[in-house]
């Protein structure tokens, strides 16, 4: 799947500070920290924002960054689903309906072949009984 932090690239964080007249905007997360010297410390390690900025201002970037997340989610959810970037997630019932019939083909095979235990190998050398110490500890 795709990264939410591809939503926010540099040059669209620049166009919505310049579009909503704001000072300065960044951009945090564990994977995305500003250089900015200037920048704020951040607040915690998901995706978040912090702005110099009104309250007046806040309400239009808030407006804008919704914006910017909503778009890149629509493109998400239109690409074509044999996309091999696509995740488990991304794929839908699809996916899903593929798990479903591995699980079924498990079970039968289980049932033909008998449980993981009846198929193991009878014990041997490589086995101790409850008789014998554990092989880290002397006999």
């Amino acid at each position: 799947g795709e990264d939410v932090h591809a939503a926010f690239p540099q040059r669209i964080l620049d166009a919505i500070k310049k579009a909503a007249k704001i000072r300065s905007l960044w951009c945090y997360s564990e994977q995305c920290i500003p250089k900015d010297p200037a920048a704020p410390a951040p607040e915690a390690k998901q995706l978040h924002f912090m702005a110099e900025c009104t309250d007046e201002q806040f309400v239009d970037l808030q407006r804008r960054l919704s914006q910017v997340l909503e778009d890149f989610h629509k493109k998400l959810s239109e690409r074509p689903s044999n996309d091999k970037t696509n995740s488990k997630a991304d794929r839908g019932s699809r996916g899903d309906d593929k798990e479903k019939r591995r699980g079924e083909k498990d079970k039968e095979k289980e049932k033909e072949q008998g449980s993981k235990a009846e198929r193991a190998p009878p014990p041997g050398q490589h086995y101790r009984g409850p008789e014998a110490p554990p092989p880290w500890q002397p006999a």
